[in-house]
């Protein structure tokens, strides 16, 4: 079993390297071995829920076993020919999937983090929830947006908390668009991957400028998120941005005991 961390895919099963079993994709079920004249009953795996979104497979991992409570959606940038992805990457962080999202609500450290020279006025962001969507609009929290002949805006949605889409509206000619997802390998890690995509006709110019900006923008946040100690109940003023309609939201992926 041991191989099966090395898998590789085999039409609808998965072929463990080391033995070369076949296991069913869907039910998790041993279907062959090459040198076995009767598969053991018992021969069989768990199977995950699984979508494929925007060239990444996610998997659904409910903490009681339950069953995927929500779908991911299917957008034009993932689907349609007239996008292409311009850059992808992943990172490994000392973080959780809360704290990275907390990120986007999170007003005042665009100042001392990311060096913005006035602080965003809570009432320029708006969020709205409905069930595991969560939505959050408002001005870009990169300085150079201001020097844009255009008013930049930053549409974010999230689809539980590790699917996050971020639209950047505004930009004549094109609306380029950023997944954000985040994978937990255990309480206090993470792996966040980034794919950004963008219209065929701008990819080579604007979808390459945001991408460096992007990127340049998101690094002052790593040394924060490995060093910050979440606090379940944490003291906010009334600038500091919509964090507790965010953590209310979020309440809903945790159980309950991780609040106490």
């Amino acid at each position: 079993m041991l191989g099966l961390a090395l898998k590789d895919v085999d039409g609808d099963a998965i072929r463990c390297p080391f033995h070369d079993w076949r296991w069913d994709g869907e039910t998790g079920k041993c279907v062959h071995i090459p040198y076995a004249k009767r598969i053991p009953e018992n021969a069989r795996t768990r199977a995950w829920p699984v979508v494929e979104r925007g060239g990444l497979i996610m998997v659904w991992h409910g903490a009681e076993g339950e069953e995927p409570g929500f779908d991911l959606p299917s957008l034009e940038e993932f689907d349609g020919d007239a996008y292409t992805v311009v850059y992808r990457n992943a990172v490994d962080q000392k973080s959780t999937p809360l704290d990275m999202g907390e990120n986007s609500v999170d007003l005042a450290h665009f100042v001392t983090v990311h060096g913005l020279t006035e602080y965003p006025k809570p009432e320029d962001t708006t969020i709205d929830s409905e069930g595991e969507r969560l939505c959050i609009s408002g001005p870009s929290d990169s300085p150079r947006a201001r020097d844009l002949p255009f008013d930049l805006v930053l549409d974010r949605q999230f689809y539980g908390l590790g699917f996050v889409t971020i639209r950047f509206l505004g930009i004549p000619g094109t609306n380029p668009l950023l997944l954000i997802t985040t994978t937990p390998i255990d309480e206090e890690n993470c792996i966040t991957r980034w794919s950004f995509f963008a219209n065929k006709e701008t990819a080579d110019t604007i979808g390459v400028m945001f991408t460096e900006q992007l990127m340049q923008g998101v690094i002052p946040d790593f040394p924060i998120w490995e060093h910050k100690v979440f606090v379940p109940r944490p003291i906010l003023c009334d600038g500091d941005g919509p964090v507790a309609e965010y953590r209310r939201w979020a309440r809903q992926f945790y159980p309950e005991s991780a609040w106490s």
